[in-house]
């Protein structure tokens, strides 16, 4: 099956291509999408209680393989996407093509690289969310130190930044949770709209350019 999307930048091991869109507004997609997915993903997919949520997800896995299948030059239908033990995504026979996914509410990005292991992360700031609980939890001593000393108006942003950062990092590492982050880590952050923050992981040192598809998506 070939894909109607968007033509996007190819990859190369001197950089790291983001690309960020939304997944609300594709209902005209959806069914395209959806044919991209494997029976798993399908499966994932209807345990989702909510249209919403099922939507978004189909969106996302669907935008990640129509993505993957240029890298790959591949009909997205045919990109197999595998995953090792603890859960990394990896393309069999591609060894070389080293890409990240995340989406939140209603916004999706993959990150992809050439020869270097990355990871990206997308964090809706919810104002509701009790994130000095979490930080807590989850945040080592030190790390909810420098939150607890910056200005009051910056905390909540600040943690979130960080949380997006020890996920993106977690995401790099193929180990998931959140571990510590080591002084000496890469990690770029931006913010793609006013609600959201975005982190960009890699044990190298390279550049990494957004492709920003918010107004193509939808």
């Amino acid at each position: 099956m070939q894909s109607n999307g968007e033509k996007i930048p190819p990859l190369s091991a001197d950089e790291i291509i983001v690309l960020l869109a939304s997944v609300d507004g594709l209902d005209v997609r959806l069914p395209e999408l959806e044919g991209y997915l494997d029976a798993q993903e399908r499966a994932r997919a209807d345990r989702f209680a909510m249209p919403q949520l099922r939507q978004r997800f189909v969106a996302a896995h669907g935008l990640l393989r129509e993505w993957l299948g240029q890298w790959v030059n591949a009909a997205p239908d045919q990109v197999e996407i595998a995953h090792a033990e603890q859960g990394k995504p990896y393309l069999p026979g591609y060894t070389q093509v080293q890409f990240s996914l995340s989406h939140s509410a209603g916004l999706v990005a993959v990150a992809g690289t050439l020869g270097h292991a990355v990871g990206v992360d997308l964090q809706q700031m919810d104002g509701r969310m009790d994130w000095q609980t979490i930080s807590a939890h989850f945040f080592s001593s030190a790390e909810q130190e420098y939150l607890h000393h910056l200005p009051e108006v910056q905390q909540r942003e600040a943690f979130f930044a960080l949380w997006a950062q020890k996920e993106a990092y977690g995401k790099q590492l193929g180990a998931g949770g959140l571990p510590e982050l080591p002084p000496s880590q890469r990690i770029e952050v931006c913010y793609p709209s006013p609600d959201f923050v975005m982190a960009v992981s890699c044990a190298e040192v390279i550049n990494f350019k957004i492709r920003n598809l918010l107004k193509k998506y939808p």
